[in-house]
């Protein structure tokens, strides 16, 4: 592993993002989770982040290289500073693209903390990006009528897709996978087998025998085709993404109505959606 060459920050930054430039490489297969920046628009987000960072480290008096620099402790300071006026959303992108730039620099050989690792994004998104679901409400929750409605605007190839989503709680590329691959993961009538993000398996979910066979006659569809489909739909107003989050709020409501307690409600909701935390239920309420 080795430091950014330069012997202050705008050096620094120029070395790195020479290093995380892949422009003109195609982000498909394990290119999609390397963290580099495969366009011009990515390049300059990451050139953005990394000016932000120095910004910041030098109001702070840090010196010495920016990688060393990132700390979870300085980090998370400056998270807290830099996003303070950000909505919600903006909060939650910004901390996933500087989580993509320290894992960029690392597959770079670049010598990043241990501890700002996945996790540590996670519950900064936790604690900053996604306050408690009874003060803050964003709209972009979708209910059956809601989502009836867009199912009707998509073309067929892309219907499947969308309710695997909404009634499983899968993220969009997973529901690819499901619908692409249905004899993988589709046994009996159980959906199993599903890798989430960092390789976690989702719990086996229990399908009706009438969407179990709308999955097997499903024609393959590609990742953009889909998402094309669903912005036309949707009219920018929502994006796939929030097919699982309503899932889980009507999973959270569901429980909550049979009786279940508020914190165990919160924890299955979690789980099911491949998650093992209160707090990500409460990130999905808080946007609803």
């Amino acid at each position: 592993m080795s430091n950014l060459k330069g012997s202050c920050f705008t050096k620094q930054i120029k070395n790195a993002l020479i290093r995380i430039d892949a422009r003109g490489t195609k982000r498909t297969g394990d290119a999609r989770f390397d963290g580099l920046a495969h366009s011009h628009a990515t390049l300059a987000k990451r050139k953005q982040l990394l000016n932000d960072f120095a910004d910041y480290a030098t109001n702070c008096s840090y010196e010495g290289k920016l990688n060393k620099l990132m700390t979870p402790e300085i980090i998370h300071g400056f998270f807290i500073k830099w996003v303070e006026t950000m909505s919600l959303s903006s909060k939650e992108n910004y901390i996933a693209n500087f989580s993509a730039l320290v894992k960029g620099l690392r597959f770079k050989n670049i010598t990043i903390s241990e501890k700002t690792d996945y996790e540590f994004f996670q519950r900064c998104k936790d604690e900053i990006g996604r306050p408690d679901s009874k003060i803050f409400k964003t709209g972009r929750y979708i209910d059956q009528h809601k989502k009836d409605s867009m199912i009707n605007k998509l073309p067929k190839r892309s219907q499947v897709v969308a309710d695997i989503q909404f009634k499983l709680g899968f993220r969009a590329s997973e529901a690819l996978e499901i619908a692409n691959n249905p004899d993988k993961y589709l046994i009996g009538l159980n959906i199993t087998g599903v890798k989430g993000k960092g390789g976690q398996i989702y719990p086996q979910k229990l399908v009706t025998k009438e969407f179990a066979e709308l999955i097997q006659s499903n024609i393959p569809i590609s990742r953009s085709t889909y998402y094309r489909d669903q912005r036309q739909a949707l009219n920018d107003k929502n994006r796939p993404h929030d097919l699982r989050l309503s899932y889980i709020v009507n999973l959270y409501d569901n429980l909550r109505d049979a009786g279940v307690g508020h914190t165990d409600s919160m924890l299955k909701s979690s789980k099911e959606s491949n998650h093992h935390r209160t707090h990500t239920t409460g990130s999905y309420q808080a946007r609803r």
